[in-house]
């Protein structure tokens, strides 16, 4: 993982942010499993927001959210953008999988980030709104509990969804077939 303190004149409560890209944080899948963590300056424990991109379950990236996981961390936040697997390798549920182990990580090295582990909320659209729903009612399943060396985790402390799809009944299309597999 790469690390690198950014200086930011005049931006925000923050002047300084520290950048962890590429951190793994579920070894077996390479690069479709790892997150970018921004910490703003300061002792901590930050409070700390999660982002789960969207692109249809087969598309898009954690940059998607740098300027926002950016923005966040000079203004007191811990943000973590994440990757998670596309499509058709991340069919329901371990895309939602993914999603959970990254939390379980955040909480588990919380402290290596300054990171706050029970006040952590997590943010996503589209697709990604339907991860970030599907993390925030139910961390208690089975069957989405993650299998990574970081094990379970309890629901985020907050969860914010923008046009998430949460009726996929209805949708008789490839997306749906290949999603649910």
């Amino acid at each position: 993982a790469i690390v690198a303190t950014i200086a930011i004149a005049g931006a925000g409560c923050q002047d300084e942010i520290t950048t962890h890209t590429d951190v793994p944080y579920d070894e077996r899948f390479g690069e479709d499993t790892v997150m970018d963590v921004y910490s703003p300056e300061g002792s901590g424990p930050h409070p700390g927001v999660m982002f789960i991109h969207g692109g249809g379950w087969t598309s898009g990236s954690k940059a998607e959210y740098t300027t926002a996981a950016r923005r966040l961390a000079r203004s007191g936040y811990v943000a973590a953008t994440i990757n998670y697997r596309l499509l058709p390798d991340g069919r329901y549920p371990r895309n939602v999988q993914d999603c959970f182990c990254a939390l379980s990580y955040l909480r588990a090295n919380a402290g290596s980030y300054r990171l706050h582990p029970d006040r952590v909320a997590i943010m996503g659209y589209s697709a990604g709104g339907h991860l970030a729903w599907l993390v925030g009612v139910s961390a208690n399943e089975d069957l989405h509990a993650p299998d990574c060396k970081w094990g379970r985790t309890g629901a985020p402390r907050a969860v914010v969804v923008g046009a998430g799809v949460h009726d996929l009944r209805r949708r008789n299309d490839f997306l749906t077939d290949s999603f649910f597999g």
